[in-house]
């Protein structure tokens, strides 16, 4: 009887902090949305430029792995075709 109870006082603690934490977030979430508008495109003005919420480094591998993707051959019927 004594695990059992143990074991439903953890369900529901955890069940507790689960729900604590998420009503946090819907808290927190909103304030975030706000001071920064999701989905709202930024105006690079130079190509050295990092967007806002990125690392230099991050940026570098993207731009890297764009330019990649922009010099690569794709195949086609009967060959191959540059971008």
């Amino acid at each position: 009887m004594k695990i059992r109870s143990a074991l439903t006082r953890f369900c529901f603690a955890s069940l507790l902090g689960r729900t604590a934490a998420a009503m946090l977030s819907l808290l927190v979430l909103p304030s975030a949305l706000q001071a920064q508008e999701i989905g709202k495109p930024q105006q690079l003005t130079n190509p050295d430029q990092t967007p806002e919420g990125l690392e230099k480094s991050d940026w570098a591998s993207i731009r890297a792995a764009h330019t990649a993707w922009e010099h690569s051959f794709q195949p086609i019927e009967g060959g191959w075709q540059a971008r």
